[in-house]
């Protein structure tokens, strides 16, 4: 006789058991397992043969397993780049943030982008693989394209979305560094830094720099020279130092020695007091003394006040110019003095 199969759970079967199977005879059942969602599943395979044979039951189960792709970053954006020529690579990291292995079948690029990867074999849970996506523009202006990753996991392919700008020609690619701002604000006698980036654009070359603009009192510094790369970029520093506004000595008074000031000054209060009694004494006395008192503080070097010859208070803008050759390129920060 044949028997019936029935199978419950995300478990499915095939057998050659549809004739009749001989004594001492046997014919073959074969289950697969399909879960539909991850963890433990269970499930019954159940023989009826009819009449007075008694029905047969095998337990079954499995666990499902899932992997979940996390990109870092989910888009990739490439500084300006001379037409046809490749840029440094920029990476993406592929996570398996579930709890099956995750297999990767195809990493493609569309648009004016390629990449390599280490995505060879499959990727256990809470590890990763790198892709390394390059930039070579054949137009010029705004180009777009996509890394697509085909894999074992829900929602395949994940996409990445890819831009970058195509120059007209090679350039030395004088920019604000990735992650940094162009402009700063500080207190009269601080200084600020910006992180700028060269590079990247076609020109293998050895650029100068210098900076301008700087307010009263204050310095801007920049690197004298920088190697210029073409195909990737490099960071400097520009630093500005600014000065304190403090009080400080008279004009009048810089050139003469301390002691001459105050030996003036007490012999100046004694004939005053000689000549003065009653009430004409206490008048002068109430407005020498003060006087007196400004004129020796003024001679402490600094203190408190406003002094003109600091940087004063205001928005300033710096042009940072760097040259190579016929090649100049230049750009603007904004330095906030308060």
């Amino acid at each position: 006789m044949s028997p019936t199969v029935l199978i419950t759970g995300e478990f499915s079967q095939t057998n050659n058991c549809s004739s009749s199977v001989s004594g001492g005879q046997k014919c073959d059942i074969n289950v697969v397992f399909a879960p539909t969602s991850s963890g433990a599943q269970t499930g019954t395979l159940t023989l009826s043969f009819g009449g007075t044979i008694p029905s047969q039951t095998a337990q079954l189960a499995g666990t499902g397993t899932n992997s979940t792709v996390v990109l870092a970053p989910a888009s990739l954006v490439f500084p300006p780049q001379a037409l046809n020529t490749t840029s440094s690579g920029q990476q993406v990291t592929i996570t398996n943030d579930g709890n099956g292995p995750l297999t990767i079948t195809a990493l493609t690029t569309t648009g004016d982008f390629a990449q390599t990867n280490t995505c060879g074999a499959p990727v256990t849970p809470g590890t990763n693989c790198m892709t390394q996506v390059t930039f070579t523009p054949t137009a010029q202006g705004s180009r777009t394209g996509t890394l697509s990753i085909a894999d074992n996991a829900s929602g395949s392919p994940q996409i990445v979305m890819l831009s970058g700008i195509g120059g007209s020609s090679a350039s030395l690619g004088l920019s604000v560094a990735a992650g940094s701002s162009g402009s700063a604000t500080v207190a009269a006698g601080a200084t600020a830094s910006y992180m700028l980036a060269i590079g990247g654009a076609g020109m293998s070359e050895t650029a100068s720099l210098t900076c301008t603009g700087a307010p009263a009192g204050a310095t801007c510094s920049v690197p004298a020279t920088v190697t210029v790369s073409a195909s990737a970029l490099s960071n400097f520093t520009v630093s500005v130092s600014t000065a304190t506004r403090t009080l400080s000595v008279p004009e009048m008074f810089k050139e003469v020695p301390p002691f001459w000031i105050w030996g003036s000054s007490i012999l100046a209060l004694a004939a005053l007091l000689r000549k003065c009694s009653g009430k004409r004494l206490r008048w002068s006395m109430a407005v020498a003394v003060p006087a007196l008192l400004l004129l020796l503080s003024s001679c402490g070097g600094s203190g408190g006040g406003t002094n003109p010859h600091g940087t004063p208070a205001g928005t300033y803008q710096l042009n940072v110019k760097a040259t190579s050759g016929s090649t100049t390129q230049s750009i603007t920060l904004t330095l906030t003095v308060q």
